[in-house]
């Protein structure tokens, strides 16, 4: 809904026109008004000089009203309204006519006007009590009374008289007669067609497509010392080349372990510890293979040195290998003893090595 207070061209002073758009059906004839201020606490009590806001809602009459086609209801209001109503306070409005209270209150922004001189002497306009609904009488309908009939001669005419029983047996015959004709010519159209008729020819299957042969997978190209030189050419980082040395002992043909220990050699260049353990495990006599060792021979000092350098970097494999072949006694030197390799097999196990655990345990020394 939208309300809007104007002062049309010429009016009276302190005359104003507020129109409503949207309120719905409004008797104009009936319509009163109750204003309140923005808190809802006091309402517009009288039109004259004074306070006339109180706290009992009152509804006051306006001018004059009008509905329009278009659903605009104005209310014309005069001064003895429009004094006490100050310009740019948003009031609060509502409506009722003669069917009562309409639901919901307006916002009603009043705006500046012309209003008189002086104050109206006294109030004019007062409550007017809304008249009750005009209730219309439903009308009696009073039902009309049948006439009683005591001529014997019009009873006789209005008792039904009852059809005399025909003779069914005539039609009950000609309609057996109409059947049996009816079933002896299906009978003779049926007996004159043929007992096997042609059945229709049977299509025969499209023969079925063979299967498209599989595909023999191509043999991957073995590895080898060659292969292993082209990777090398490749200069692939120490990780790398430790990677494809392991694929190349997976493989197990000599020619891959012969490639295998070419990378072992990059990648423990590299500062892999795990290639320098792979390579003295090649020299070690106690793992050496002729199918698994890419040397002619084992030799203990050489497995010595490379288990040393994997021991430097904390490698636990390779302390393990260089504190069995100290135990063994298979190479002497300075520092070299059975007391050195428990302290490498000591710092293997303390690594988490399960074997270097297992042979404190059987030489009885703690971890």
């Amino acid at each position: 809904m939208a309300v809007d207070v104007t002062q049309p061209a010429g009016s009276a002073p302190g005359a104003a026109l507020i129109q409503i758009t949207g309120r719905g059906a409004i008797d104009p004839g009936s319509v009163q008004l109750a204003i309140a201020q923005p808190n809802g606490q006091k309402f517009l009590q009288d039109y004259g000089a004074g306070d006339p806001w109180g706290t009992t809602r009152m509804w006051l009459s306006p001018a004059g009203a009008e509905l329009d086609d278009k659903g605009i209801l104005r209310i014309r209001v005069d001064e003895r309204l429009t004094w006490n109503l100050q310009a740019n306070v948003t009031y609060l409005l509502a409506l009722r006519d003669r069917n009562g209270e309409a639901p919901g209150e307006e916002r009603l922004r009043w705006k500046a006007i012309r209003l008189p001189s002086e104050a109206p002497s006294k109030p004019v306009i007062e409550e007017t009590p809304i008249p009750p609904p005009v209730v219309e009488p439903e009308p009696v309908v009073v039902e009309p009374i049948p006439p009683v009939v005591d001529d014997p001669v019009i009873a006789r005419r209005e008792t039904p008289v009852e059809p005399e029983p025909r003779n069914w047996l005539v039609p009950a015959l000609a309609g057996i007669i109409a059947l049996l004709a009816v079933g002896g010519g299906a009978w003779w159209f049926m007996a004159g067609q043929p007992s096997d008729p042609l059945e229709p020819p049977i299509a025969e299957a499209p023969p079925e497509t063979p299967p498209a042969p599989t595909p023999t997978p191509t043999p991957a190209a073995p590895l080898t010392t060659a292969t292993a030189t082209a990777f090398l050419r490749t200069t692939p980082d120490p990780a790398g080349a430790l990677a494809e040395a392991t694929k190349y002992m997976a493989e197990g043909s000599r020619d891959a372990v012969q490639g295998a220990l070419l990378l072992y050699r990059r990648a423990a260049d590299g500062g892999q510890p795990e290639a320098a353990t792979a390579i003295g495990a090649m020299y070690d006599p106690e793992t050496f293979s002729p199918e698994r060792s890419a040397v002619p021979a084992p030799d203990a000092e050489k497995a010595q040195l490379w288990y040393e350098k994997a021991a430097d970097a904390n490698d636990a494999e390779g302390l393990y290998r260089l504190g069995k072949l100290y135990v063994s006694g298979r190479v002497e030197g300075p520092g070299i003893s059975p007391e050195a390799g428990v302290r490498s097999l000591q710092k293997a196990a303390g690594l988490g090595h399960a074997g270097a655990k297992t042979e404190l345990e059987k030489l009885g020394q703690p971890q």
